[in-house]
Protein backbone atom coordinates (compact mmCIF):
# COMPACT_ATOMS: atom_id res chain seq x y z
CA UNK A 1 0.00 0.00 0.00
CA UNK A 2 1.33 3.40 -0.92
CA UNK A 3 2.26 5.87 1.78
CA UNK A 4 0.77 9.39 1.95
CA UNK A 5 4.06 10.78 0.62
CA UNK A 6 3.94 8.51 -2.44
CA UNK A 7 0.44 9.02 -3.74
CA UNK A 8 -0.47 10.09 -7.25
CA UNK A 9 0.25 13.75 -8.01
CA UNK A 10 2.27 14.02 -4.80
CA UNK A 11 5.57 15.83 -4.38
CA UNK A 12 7.32 12.48 -4.67
CA UNK A 13 5.61 11.86 -8.02
CA UNK A 14 7.05 15.13 -9.34
CA UNK A 15 10.53 14.37 -8.04
CA UNK A 16 10.20 10.97 -9.65
CA UNK A 17 9.34 12.74 -12.90
CA UNK A 18 12.57 14.74 -12.64
CA UNK A 19 14.54 11.49 -12.35
CA UNK A 20 12.55 10.08 -15.26
CA UNK A 21 13.41 13.10 -17.41
CA UNK A 22 17.09 12.56 -16.62
CA UNK A 23 16.85 8.88 -17.49
CA UNK A 24 15.12 9.64 -20.78
CA UNK A 25 17.69 12.29 -21.69
CA UNK A 26 20.71 10.10 -20.98
CA UNK A 27 19.16 6.90 -22.32
CA UNK A 28 18.20 8.49 -25.64
CA UNK A 29 21.74 9.70 -26.33
CA UNK A 30 22.47 6.81 -28.71
CA UNK A 31 19.72 7.93 -31.08
CA UNK A 32 21.38 11.28 -31.79
CA UNK A 33 25.14 10.70 -31.76
CA UNK A 34 25.42 8.42 -34.79
CA UNK A 35 24.83 11.29 -37.20
CA UNK A 36 27.51 13.33 -35.46
CA UNK A 37 30.23 10.68 -35.77
CA UNK A 38 29.13 9.55 -39.24
CA UNK A 39 31.75 11.55 -41.24
CA UNK A 40 34.61 10.39 -39.01
CA UNK A 41 33.43 6.76 -39.05
CA UNK A 42 32.99 6.83 -42.81
CA UNK A 43 36.49 8.18 -43.29
CA UNK A 44 38.16 5.72 -40.89
CA UNK A 45 36.45 2.63 -42.27
CA UNK A 46 36.72 3.86 -45.87
CA UNK A 47 33.11 3.10 -46.73
CA UNK A 48 30.42 4.92 -48.68
CA UNK A 49 27.62 6.97 -47.20
CA UNK A 50 25.12 4.12 -47.60
CA UNK A 51 27.28 1.66 -45.64
CA UNK A 52 28.03 4.29 -43.02
CA UNK A 53 24.30 4.79 -42.41
CA UNK A 54 23.69 1.10 -41.63
CA UNK A 55 24.50 1.53 -37.89
CA UNK A 56 21.66 4.02 -37.50
CA UNK A 57 19.28 1.72 -39.36
CA UNK A 58 20.24 -1.17 -37.09
CA UNK A 59 19.83 1.07 -34.06
CA UNK A 60 16.27 2.01 -34.95
CA UNK A 61 15.28 -1.57 -35.77
CA UNK A 62 16.64 -2.69 -32.42
CA UNK A 63 14.88 0.20 -30.72
CA UNK A 64 11.55 -0.87 -32.20
CA UNK A 65 11.77 -4.52 -31.20
CA UNK A 66 13.39 -3.65 -27.89
CA UNK A 67 10.49 -1.38 -26.97
CA UNK A 68 8.14 -4.37 -27.07
CA UNK A 69 10.49 -6.47 -24.97
CA UNK A 70 11.17 -3.76 -22.40
CA UNK A 71 7.50 -2.89 -22.13
CA UNK A 72 6.74 -6.50 -21.31
CA UNK A 73 9.48 -6.59 -18.67
CA UNK A 74 8.21 -3.36 -17.12
CA UNK A 75 4.69 -4.81 -16.90
CA UNK A 76 5.97 -7.94 -15.21
CA UNK A 77 8.76 -6.74 -12.94
CA UNK A 78 8.47 -2.97 -12.70
CA UNK A 79 10.32 -0.20 -14.46
CA UNK A 80 13.67 -0.63 -12.71
CA UNK A 81 14.43 -4.01 -14.35
CA UNK A 82 14.44 -2.69 -17.93
CA UNK A 83 16.31 0.40 -16.75
CA UNK A 84 19.18 -1.67 -15.37
CA UNK A 85 19.19 -3.73 -18.55
CA UNK A 86 19.27 -0.50 -20.53
CA UNK A 87 22.21 0.81 -18.51
CA UNK A 88 24.17 -2.35 -19.26
CA UNK A 89 23.12 -2.34 -22.90
CA UNK A 90 24.13 1.27 -23.47
CA UNK A 91 27.38 0.97 -21.54
CA UNK A 92 28.48 -2.20 -23.32
CA UNK A 93 27.06 -1.04 -26.65
CA UNK A 94 28.99 2.23 -26.69
CA UNK A 95 32.13 0.42 -25.55
CA UNK A 96 31.79 -2.27 -28.23
CA UNK A 97 31.17 0.36 -30.89
CA UNK A 98 34.23 2.32 -29.75
CA UNK A 99 36.38 -0.81 -30.20
CA UNK A 100 34.82 -1.98 -33.48
CA UNK A 101 37.42 -2.77 -36.17
CA UNK A 102 34.99 -2.43 -39.09
CA UNK A 103 31.64 -0.94 -40.04
CA UNK A 104 29.76 -4.23 -39.65
CA UNK A 105 30.70 -4.80 -36.03
CA UNK A 106 30.08 -1.11 -35.44
CA UNK A 107 26.57 -1.57 -36.83
CA UNK A 108 26.00 -4.74 -34.80
CA UNK A 109 26.92 -2.92 -31.60
CA UNK A 110 24.33 -0.27 -32.44
CA UNK A 111 21.59 -2.73 -33.30
CA UNK A 112 21.93 -5.05 -30.32
CA UNK A 113 23.64 -3.09 -27.56
CA UNK A 114 22.45 0.45 -28.16
CA UNK A 115 19.09 -0.35 -29.76
CA UNK A 116 17.58 -3.65 -28.64
CA UNK A 117 18.92 -3.60 -25.07
CA UNK A 118 19.81 0.08 -24.75
CA UNK A 119 17.75 3.15 -25.53
CA UNK A 120 14.56 1.06 -25.92
CA UNK A 121 14.61 0.55 -22.14
CA UNK A 122 14.35 4.27 -21.44
CA UNK A 123 11.36 5.17 -23.57
CA UNK A 124 8.20 3.02 -23.44
CA UNK A 125 8.74 1.77 -19.84
CA UNK A 126 9.27 5.32 -18.55
CA UNK A 127 6.26 6.75 -20.36
CA UNK A 128 4.09 3.92 -19.02
CA UNK A 129 5.40 4.31 -15.47
CA UNK A 130 4.90 8.08 -15.48
CA UNK A 131 1.23 7.75 -16.41
CA UNK A 132 0.64 5.63 -13.30
CA UNK A 133 1.85 8.35 -10.92
CA UNK A 134 -0.42 11.17 -12.11
CA UNK A 135 -4.17 11.67 -12.40
CA UNK A 136 -4.94 15.40 -12.52
CA UNK A 137 -1.72 16.29 -14.37
CA UNK A 138 -1.19 13.05 -16.29
CA UNK A 139 -1.06 14.68 -19.73
CA UNK A 140 1.60 17.23 -18.87
CA UNK A 141 3.58 14.67 -16.85
CA UNK A 142 3.73 12.24 -19.77
CA UNK A 143 4.63 15.13 -22.06
CA UNK A 144 7.53 16.15 -19.81
CA UNK A 145 8.72 12.56 -19.66
CA UNK A 146 8.63 12.09 -23.43
CA UNK A 147 10.37 15.44 -23.99
CA UNK A 148 13.53 13.89 -22.57
CA UNK A 149 13.94 12.03 -25.84
CA UNK A 150 14.05 15.33 -27.74
CA UNK A 151 16.06 17.07 -25.05
CA UNK A 152 18.73 14.44 -25.72
CA UNK A 153 18.77 15.60 -29.33
CA UNK A 154 19.59 19.11 -28.17
CA UNK A 155 22.13 18.20 -25.48
CA UNK A 156 24.24 15.36 -26.81
CA UNK A 157 25.18 16.32 -30.41
CA UNK A 158 27.25 19.41 -29.44
CA UNK A 159 28.93 17.52 -26.62
CA UNK A 160 29.83 14.61 -28.87
CA UNK A 161 30.93 16.96 -31.66
CA UNK A 162 33.35 18.65 -29.27
CA UNK A 163 34.73 15.29 -28.16
CA UNK A 164 35.13 14.12 -31.76
CA UNK A 165 37.03 17.27 -32.71
CA UNK A 166 39.33 17.14 -29.67
CA UNK A 167 39.78 13.42 -28.96
CA UNK A 168 38.21 11.40 -31.77
CA UNK A 169 34.93 9.53 -32.14
CA UNK A 170 36.18 6.43 -30.31
CA UNK A 171 36.94 8.48 -27.21
CA UNK A 172 33.54 10.15 -27.50
CA UNK A 173 31.84 6.74 -27.48
CA UNK A 174 33.96 5.68 -24.51
CA UNK A 175 32.82 8.73 -22.56
CA UNK A 176 29.19 7.96 -23.39
CA UNK A 177 29.68 4.39 -22.22
CA UNK A 178 30.85 5.58 -18.81
CA UNK A 179 28.13 8.23 -18.49
CA UNK A 180 25.34 5.76 -19.27
CA UNK A 181 26.73 2.93 -17.14
CA UNK A 182 27.07 5.21 -14.10
CA UNK A 183 24.15 7.64 -14.24
CA UNK A 184 21.34 5.35 -15.39
CA UNK A 185 21.54 2.86 -12.48
CA UNK A 186 21.78 5.71 -9.96
CA UNK A 187 18.71 7.44 -11.36
CA UNK A 188 16.86 4.13 -11.65
CA UNK A 189 17.14 3.62 -7.90
CA UNK A 190 14.78 6.58 -7.42
CA UNK A 191 12.10 4.68 -9.32
CA UNK A 192 12.07 1.52 -7.19
CA UNK A 193 8.69 2.15 -5.45
CA UNK A 194 5.81 0.63 -7.42
CA UNK A 195 2.92 2.82 -8.61
CA UNK A 196 0.19 3.66 -6.08
CA UNK A 197 -2.88 1.41 -6.15
CA UNK A 198 -5.09 4.47 -6.66
CA UNK A 199 -3.66 4.89 -10.14
CA UNK A 200 -3.00 1.25 -10.93
CA UNK A 201 -6.55 0.01 -10.90
CA UNK A 202 -7.78 0.36 -7.32
CA UNK A 203 -9.85 3.52 -7.60
CA UNK A 204 -12.96 3.99 -5.56
CA UNK A 205 -15.13 1.88 -7.86
CA UNK A 206 -12.50 -0.80 -8.20
CA UNK A 207 -12.58 -2.59 -4.85
CA UNK A 208 -16.39 -2.64 -4.82
CA UNK A 209 -16.63 -4.34 -8.20
CA UNK A 210 -13.83 -6.76 -7.48
CA UNK A 211 -15.36 -7.47 -4.08
CA UNK A 212 -18.71 -8.36 -5.65
CA UNK A 213 -17.02 -10.85 -7.94
CA UNK A 214 -14.95 -12.22 -5.06
CA UNK A 215 -18.04 -12.80 -2.93
CA UNK A 216 -19.80 -14.60 -5.76
CA UNK A 217 -16.83 -16.90 -6.28
CA UNK A 218 -16.47 -17.61 -2.59
CA UNK A 219 -20.15 -18.48 -2.20
CA UNK A 220 -20.32 -20.74 -5.24
CA UNK A 221 -16.95 -22.48 -5.08
CA UNK A 222 -16.76 -23.04 -1.33
CA UNK A 223 -13.05 -22.29 -1.52
CA UNK A 224 -11.00 -19.37 -0.17
CA UNK A 225 -10.79 -16.45 -2.54
CA UNK A 226 -8.05 -13.87 -2.47
CA UNK A 227 -7.39 -10.82 -4.54
CA UNK A 228 -4.81 -8.07 -4.51
CA UNK A 229 -5.17 -4.97 -6.66
CA UNK A 230 -1.81 -3.22 -6.84
CA UNK A 231 0.46 -2.20 -9.64
CA UNK A 232 -2.14 -3.12 -12.26
CA UNK A 233 -2.18 -6.74 -11.09
CA UNK A 234 -5.00 -8.77 -9.65
CA UNK A 235 -4.28 -12.42 -8.89
CA UNK A 236 -7.18 -14.70 -7.95
CA UNK A 237 -7.58 -18.45 -7.48
CA UNK A 238 -10.57 -20.77 -7.12
CA UNK A 239 -11.11 -24.55 -7.35
CA UNK A 240 -14.39 -26.11 -8.43
CA UNK A 241 -15.89 -29.59 -8.00
CA UNK A 242 -14.96 -30.58 -11.54
CA UNK A 243 -11.33 -29.66 -10.99
CA UNK A 244 -11.33 -26.36 -12.88
CA UNK A 245 -8.84 -23.81 -11.59
CA UNK A 246 -8.98 -20.15 -12.42
CA UNK A 247 -6.17 -17.61 -12.29
CA UNK A 248 -6.47 -13.93 -13.11
CA UNK A 249 -3.22 -12.04 -13.50
CA UNK A 250 -1.28 -9.33 -15.29
CA UNK A 251 -3.81 -6.56 -15.76
CA UNK A 252 -0.95 -4.49 -17.05
CA UNK A 253 -1.64 -3.25 -20.57
CA UNK A 254 -3.05 0.06 -19.37
CA UNK A 255 -2.52 1.90 -22.63
CA UNK A 256 -5.13 0.19 -24.85
CA UNK A 257 -8.35 2.01 -25.52
CA UNK A 258 -10.93 -0.64 -24.68
CA UNK A 259 -11.52 -3.60 -22.38
CA UNK A 260 -11.20 -7.12 -23.72
CA UNK A 261 -10.60 -10.68 -22.58
CA UNK A 262 -8.00 -12.98 -24.10
CA UNK A 263 -6.24 -16.32 -23.51
CA UNK A 264 -8.98 -17.89 -21.39
CA UNK A 265 -9.17 -21.65 -20.85
CA UNK A 266 -12.24 -23.17 -19.22
CA UNK A 267 -11.42 -26.79 -19.92
CA UNK A 268 -11.79 -29.17 -16.92
CA UNK A 269 -8.56 -29.75 -15.07
CA UNK A 270 -6.81 -26.80 -16.69
CA UNK A 271 -5.60 -23.51 -15.30
CA UNK A 272 -7.21 -20.60 -17.10
CA UNK A 273 -5.51 -17.27 -17.51
CA UNK A 274 -7.53 -14.10 -18.03
CA UNK A 275 -5.83 -11.00 -19.39
CA UNK A 276 -7.72 -7.71 -19.38
CA UNK A 277 -6.55 -4.70 -21.31
CA UNK A 278 -8.19 -1.40 -20.57
CA UNK A 279 -7.86 2.32 -20.82
CA UNK A 280 -9.75 3.08 -17.62
CA UNK A 281 -10.55 1.71 -14.18
CA UNK A 282 -14.32 1.69 -14.68
CA UNK A 283 -14.17 -0.43 -17.83
CA UNK A 284 -11.63 -2.76 -16.27
CA UNK A 285 -13.67 -3.50 -13.18
CA UNK A 286 -16.91 -3.87 -15.13
CA UNK A 287 -15.33 -6.41 -17.47
CA UNK A 288 -13.62 -8.23 -14.59
CA UNK A 289 -16.78 -8.43 -12.53
CA UNK A 290 -18.92 -9.65 -15.42
CA UNK A 291 -16.34 -12.24 -16.46
CA UNK A 292 -16.00 -13.73 -12.98
CA UNK A 293 -19.69 -13.75 -12.07
CA UNK A 294 -20.68 -15.27 -15.42
CA UNK A 295 -18.30 -18.17 -14.95
CA UNK A 296 -19.19 -18.84 -11.32
CA UNK A 297 -22.80 -19.38 -12.38
CA UNK A 298 -21.70 -22.21 -14.64
CA UNK A 299 -20.03 -24.38 -12.02
CA UNK A 300 -21.29 -26.33 -9.02
CA UNK A 301 -19.81 -25.60 -5.58
CA UNK A 302 -16.84 -27.68 -4.48
CA UNK A 303 -17.63 -30.60 -2.21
Amino acid sequence: MSTPQREADSAYAWWRLVATLGLMTVGSSAMYVVAVVLPAVQAEFAVGRSEASIPYTMLMIGFGFGGILMGRLADRFGVTVPLFIGAAGLGLGFLAAAMAPNIWLFALAHGIGLGLFGCSATFAPLVADTSLWFVRRRGIAVGICASGNYLAGAVWPPIVQHLVETSGWRTAYGVLAVVCAVTLPLLALALRPRPPAAVAGAAASGPASAGTASSALAQRSGQPWGSDVAGLRLVAYARYADGIELEVTELSSWYLADASVARVSDEPGSRGRLTLTTGGTTELNAALNQWLVTRTMNFAPAQ
